[in-house]
């Protein structure tokens, strides 16, 4: 599923080289290799909003896929 959506992950192996000081100055070596996302809450998020639970987990992916893609630069 995970290529379905954002394509292989071997495309993010390697760190892109940036001109940007503050890109140049993250210590890499010190970043987590791996993040949890919990998504609870999506269903009752959805209920609140007068809506159905499927619309919540709905608007849950698309958020999580936009937290993926910030994380991987894109």
């Amino acid at each position: 599923m995970w290529k379905k959506i954002f394509g292989s992950a071997d495309a993010y192996k390697e760190i892109p080289k940036r001109d940007d000081p503050l890109f140049a100055s993250v210590e890499w070596d010190k970043l987590p290799r791996h993040v949890a996302v919990i998504m609870d809450g999506n269903g009752r998020w959805a209920k609140g909003q007068g809506l159905i639970r499927t619309a919540g987990h709905k608007a849950g992916v698309k958020t999580l896929k936009g937290i993926l893609s910030t994380a991987i630069g894109n």
